[in-house]
């Protein structure tokens, strides 16, 4: 299933006046504006996906992902573990893995894709 990009930032104009230089060198430059918070874009790109996700049929879950060791419904159980942690969590969780991030993030992924992929979309909807 093909991913839906879309911009989601956009730019204004505003003349630039050079030291000592007339009208026709003056140009027009293009500033990013940026929303003062990223969550509205965060939560709007979280449902999107989320939406794209639930048509999605028992083989294409099971489907490898660009993430080599892991399939979509595995990626999906990652999102929902890093969404879920705290730095307290994250910090338990690293001693618990012996310092190892692959082996604390495979646990994570291992046990948040142990049920059914509904299931993990209803936890990452939540």
């Amino acid at each position: 299933m093909p991913v839906k990009a879309k911009a989601r930032f956009t730019t204004h104009e505003k003349a630039v006046v050079r030291e000592g230089a007339g009208p026709a060198t003056m140009g027009a430059e293009k500033e990013p504006l940026m929303a003062e918070s990223p969550w509205p874009a965060i939560h709007a790109e979280r449902k999107a996906l989320a939406d794209d996700l639930a048509g999605l049929t028992a083989e294409q879950w099971a489907t490898p992902s660009l993430c080599s060791r892991w399939t979509v419904h595995q990626v999906l159980a990652h999102q929902v573990a890093t969404a879920r942690m705290t730095p307290a969590k994250f910090v338990t969780k690293m001693a618990a893995a012996r310092f190892n991030f692959t082996r604390m993030s495979d646990k994570d992924v291992s046990a948040g894709s142990a049920g059914v992929p509904a299931g993990t979309l209803e936890d990452f909807r939540s």
